[in-house]
């Protein structure tokens, strides 16, 4: 018989100080949003501050690449939804790998990221950035099995020429423009870390 388990741990601490209540729901779903209060239920403990840490069952979903969504409730306001890109192996092989930056070029046009076939394989790779600009870029990674093209998934990086990050802002739901949001202190420099308490009060 075919295994197609996938266990899953899913660890997240999320604070409601924003919220000023307890979290008295927590849910979960796959792929397309089934509306809220209608994922899977994940049981709790009602506090203001919850550590989550359960099994996602996927005896529903093909073998391939799904993404995995995840959010709560706190009194009657929904948190944002995250989002993890998960893998269920069965007899599917993840054949091939590719990365690109801020352009897609098309599926299977990327730059190749080497890999050995297999159900489940870790992506470690030194991406190549000589012909992008120094500042910040999005790159972009997905892979491909019997089933076709996962999603893809990105990250923002920057690139440390001779240019230096000189500011820094937040802002929360609404884009208020470029340099319009609220001001994070920072040294100006080629890398930063970026550690700062966002106001909640408004």
């Amino acid at each position: 018989m075919k295994k197609a388990i996938l266990y899953i741990l899913l660890i997240f601490w999320i604070s409601t100080s924003v919220f000023a209540q307890n979290i008295n729901k927590a849910e979960y779903y796959y792929d397309s949003d089934p509306g809220y209060g209608n994922g899977t239920n994940v049981p709790l403990t009602q506090s203001a501050d919850v550590n989550f840490n359960f099994t996602a069952s996927t005896s529903s979903l093909s073998d391939g690449i799904h993404r995995l969504y995840f959010r709560v409730r706190a009194g009657n306001v929904w948190s944002n939804t995250y989002s993890r890109l998960v893998a269920k192996s069965g007899t599917e092989k993840i054949t091939q790998a590719e990365y690109y930056f801020d352009t897609d070029p098309g599926f299977g046009s990327g730059t190749a990221i080497s890999i050995t076939p297999a159900k489940d394989i870790d992506i470690n790779f030194t991406a190549n950035t000589s012909n992008i600009s120094d500042g910040i870029h999005r790159i972009y990674i997905r892979v491909l099995g019997a089933n076709g093209w996962s999603e893809t998934y990105s990250r923002l990086v920057a690139k440390s020429g001779t240019e230096k990050i000189t500011q820094a802002e937040y802002y929360f739901d609404t884009d208020p423009g470029f340099g319009s949001g609220t001001a994070i202190s920072i040294t100006p420099a080629k890398d930063i870390d970026i550690n700062f308490t966002a106001n909640t009060s408004n």
